[in-house]
């Protein structure tokens, strides 16, 4: 769990309009690969679902997707405390938390 200092850096970031911008961009471009995978992939109907939805109003998920990405232990690996982390980075952070977004359960 993330300390009570790093908590409030990360909430800090999570609510930096340039940082939420770049979110927004970026889910579309991830909800464009997940809308396009097989069939066979593995939870691919629910993925598909959130990817959908993202692609029909990218702004009702900017904020969650940014709160996701700046908390979770394994997005936070990625961005890190860089507002301006590559986008390719930020991609796959947005990458990584997708099937929890998405409901995906873990087997």
């Amino acid at each position: 769990m993330a300390g009570k200092t790093q908590l409030s850096e990360r909430l800090k970031m999570a609510r930096d309009p340039r940082l939420r911008a770049r979110v927004q961009a970026q889910l579309v471009a991830v909800a464009l690969d997940v809308a396009g995978e097989l069939a066979t992939t593995p939870h691919r109907d629910e993925r598909h679902e959130l990817a959908v939805a993202v692609l029909r109003n990218a702004a009702a998920y900017e904020s969650r997707f940014t709160h996701a990405v700046v908390m979770a232990a394994t997005s936070w690996a990625i961005v890190g405390p860089n507002r301006n982390a590559a986008d390719a980075a930020l991609g796959t952070a947005i990458a990584a938390v997708w099937n929890d977004m998405a409901g995906v359960k873990a087997p």
